[in-house]
């Protein structure tokens, strides 16, 4: 389903979107990304397998059509962290299990347009799963925050309380704000980057590289910001 392509009423077989959400993930372990793991350098404790293996896992459990965003991404952490041993891939998860379930989704629009009804239909149980996933990932600098922390229960739905965190991690920002970034800078430095003249073709990995820059050259890392410092994250 393109993001601006015709409306369809069929939705994606939850065999293409596992298989999408898989190969994305083994692709990004590809690229060469300064300060992450990939295939050229392991560290901070964990290996190229742990990430692989926690792609599998995930991609399973995005994929199912019965599971609501919130179950996704509780399942999918959980089930991840207990394969491995340590938190791998909550922000793939969080970013991944919308746009999953727009893909899953019955009923015209582009995914895009699928989206934003599935965002708008987040609900506090879903809030209540994600809070339960991010205590269960645990990860760095995490804090705690005067508003909606999810050391609590949470009493608003998941994209209100995306929305209080907008300002201070950029995933939350993409509820808030209809996956901006991703449709935004996201598909058009991807399609730039796969549409560069070189000898033998631009491959995958090496766009997903040249992505991994432009965003890092277009916003300051939100996670690195909260472990250490706005300094240190520009």
């Amino acid at each position: 389903m393109a993001e601006g392509g015709p409306c369809s009423q069929e939705s994606v077989p939850e065999e293409s979107v596992r298989d999408a959400i898989e190969q994305a993930c083994l692709r990004e372990l590809e690229a060469l990304k300064p300060g992450n793991v990939h295939v050229h350098a392991e560290g901070h404790g964990m290996t190229v397998d742990d990430f692989k293996a926690s792609a599998a896992i995930a991609a399973a459990y995005l994929s199912r059509r019965s599971l609501s965003v919130g179950e996704k991404i509780l399942h999918a952490v959980k089930d991840s962290v207990a394969s491995v041993g340590c938190n791998t891939n909550l922000g793939i998860v969080l970013l991944c299990a919308p746009l999953a379930q727009a893909a899953l989704a019955e009923g015209e629009g582009t995914l895009r347009q699928r989206l934003d009804r599935v965002l708008r239909s987040l609900s506090v149980d879903d809030a209540r799963a994600v809070y339960k996933a991010i205590r269960i990932a645990s990860p760095a600098g995490l804090g705690a925050s005067p508003e909606h922390d999810v050391a609590h229960e949470p009493t608003v739905d998941l994209r209100e309380a995306m929305a209080a965190a907008a300002g201070r991690d950029r995933i939350a920002f993409q509820y808030a704000h209809d996956f901006e970034d991703v449709f935004g800078l996201g598909v058009a430095s991807w399609r730039e980057a796969l549409s560069v003249e070189i000898p033998g073709g631009m491959d995958e990995a090496e766009a997903a590289a040249r992505v991994y820059l432009v965003f890092l050259g277009g916003f300051p890392d939100s996670h690195i910001e909260r472990k250490y410092s706005a300094a240190v994250a520009q």
